[in-house]
């Protein structure tokens, strides 16, 4: 029997199903590359990622400075992200903790006695974390910036998780019943520490092959308690900035008899620091071989990294400009160096410190908050940044936390934090930069702020702090092991 092929063009299953907007998204006609085939001209290099713990060299305690050591032997060749995991203590007991955690044992007299870690204890530990590397120091992060960072770079999706889990931050100051510990019951709290390798996730990494082993240290300074605790309440606060649950008679209901079967009615807690009873470094690096991991040993090379560059006015108004009955404007010079990418600030009541609320960048104390009389409002009324003299950006106060807002993954977090800042950069903190504003090319660069008077309830004025965030670009070079920056101030 003779075989003939059917007339007219040939038809598959693709032929007869539409594309629709998904498929034009995802595999778009017009792309120059496919994923369904290998493309035998990328290059790859194999890689295994690894988990490692340290523990530190000299005392983690509250108020005190000690290092790790991290080097590529024990970490891996290439370092992506530094984590601080802190096991808390207590100046409680664990029967009484445990009683609290379960509902069993309860304050009789809550807005007095009951005492808990401040809000967002993940960031407030951190005084200073220093990375070094031989005999200086390459970048320097401290707690506000980390918190900064946790609420502008990582995605919203994300952001709840981070906050419960790691560093415990909640959104409301006061939860409904007192607990020991932020984040639940086994009272870990995990520091993230925003070096640079660490703001673009999985995209930069810090070559430890490249530098000789041991010069690679990692300072941590840990506020003092008095600076990391406060009063539950927040309508009854501290009275004084040293005030702490040590050696306090405290009255609880459901304690257990004593010995002898008569109830126990009070515990005076102890007059001394209930310091960590663990602290260690957490490290996510990657290990490579091959010719790459020969390049890193020995071949002199350098590294693009975004470098914070910090500025703290704490007595802003020694640059007034002029004061009106409800605000005052003032003028703070930027001494940066380098490419900006952007400049993010925040302005902080120091009334803050009475409670401790290190994370309030808003107008409003949470003793003095009122949904419908005192809400949350920003202190920033109106910016401009200035450049040789010229305005290179003017607006209200409300521009400045949406566009920082927009250009970050936070979403709608930062603006709700009031987190002010304009981006010089398309597409700022990304792996390729995307634009950048040279500070070393400029005579004077200057943010001029209008400031709201905060008021106080007895009718006066709070004093208030700027804290001021350059994010520049720079470059480190590294070679036979040595690591220096190639600019510096």
């Amino acid at each position: 029997m003779d075989f003939f092929r059917p007339r007219g063009d040939i038809t598959t299953v693709l032929d007869q199903v539409t594309r629709d907007e998904q498929d034009n998204t995802l595999f778009p006609l017009s792309a120059e590359t496919t994923l369904f085939a290998r493309n035998p001209e990328r290059r790859t290099h194999p890689f295994s990622t690894v988990i490692r713990e340290f523990t530190c060299r000299g005392a983690p305690n509250f108020g005190n400075r000690f290092t790790f050591d991290i080097g590529s032997l024990a970490a891996g060749d290439l370092l992506m992200s530094v984590l601080i995991q802190v096991q808390l203590g207590h100046w409680l007991p664990d029967y009484i903790v445990a009683g609290l955690q379960n509902g069993a044992i309860t304050y009789d007299n809550p807005s007095q006695d009951a005492y808990t870690w401040c809000n967002s204890l993940g960031t407030a530990l951190i005084e200073k974390a220093e990375l070094e590397i031989g005999d200086h120091i390459l970048e320097t992060v401290d707690g506000d910036f980390a918190n900064v960072f946790s609420l502008l770079f990582p995605d919203i999706n994300s952001q709840f998780g981070i906050a419960a889990d790691a560093l415990g931050r909640t959104p409301q100051q006061q939860i409904a019943t007192p607990q020991p510990f932020p984040t639940g019951t086994n009272g870990i709290v995990t520091c993230i520490l925003p070096f640079f390798f660490q703001r673009t996730r999985l995209k930069e990494a810090f070559p430890l092959a490249s530098c000789h082993e041991g010069t690679v240290r990692l300072n941590i300074t840990f506020k003092p308690f008095v600076q990391l605790i406060q009063k539950w309440d927040q309508t009854n606060p501290r009275t004084a900035c040293d005030e702490t649950p040590l050696n306090r008679t405290i009255p609880f209901t459901g304690l257990p008899d004593d010995l002898s079967g008569n109830p126990i009615l009070t515990y005076t807690t102890p007059n001394y620091v209930p310091e960590p009873q663990d602290v260690l470094m957490v490290t996510y690096s990657a290990v490579v071989s091959g010719t790459l991991r020969d390049n890193y040993l020995r071949q002199a090379h350098d590294l693009l990294f975004r470098e914070t560059q910090t500025f703290r006015f704490s007595e802003p108004l020694t640059y007034t400009l002029r004061t009106t009955g409800e605000s005052v404007t003032i003028q703070l010079p930027l001494e940066a160096n380098g490419p900006i990418e952007e400049v993010i600030w925040f302005v902080r009541r120091k009334g803050t410190a009475a409670q401790n609320e290190w994370t309030n960048y808003s107008s409003t104390l949470a003793s003095e908050h009122n949904p419908t009389t005192n809400p949350y409002k920003g202190l920033v009324m109106w910016a401009k940044i200035q450049v040789n003299g010229f305005d290179l950006v003017e607006a209200e106060g409300d521009y400045f936390r949406a566009h920082i807002a927009e250009k970050h993954r936070g979403g709608i977090t930062p603006f709700k934090n009031f987190l002010y800042g304009y981006s010089l950069a398309r597409h700022p903190g990304e792996h390729q930069p995307s634009g950048a504003l040279n500070a070393s090319r400029m005579n004077t660069f200057r943010l001029i702020l209008e400031i709201a008077s905060p008021q106080t309830p007895t009718g006066g004025t709070d004093e208030w702090e700027v804290v001021v965030y350059c994010m520049g670009l720079n470059w480190v070079r590294f070679e036979n092991g040595i690591v220096n920056r190639i600019f510096s101030d």
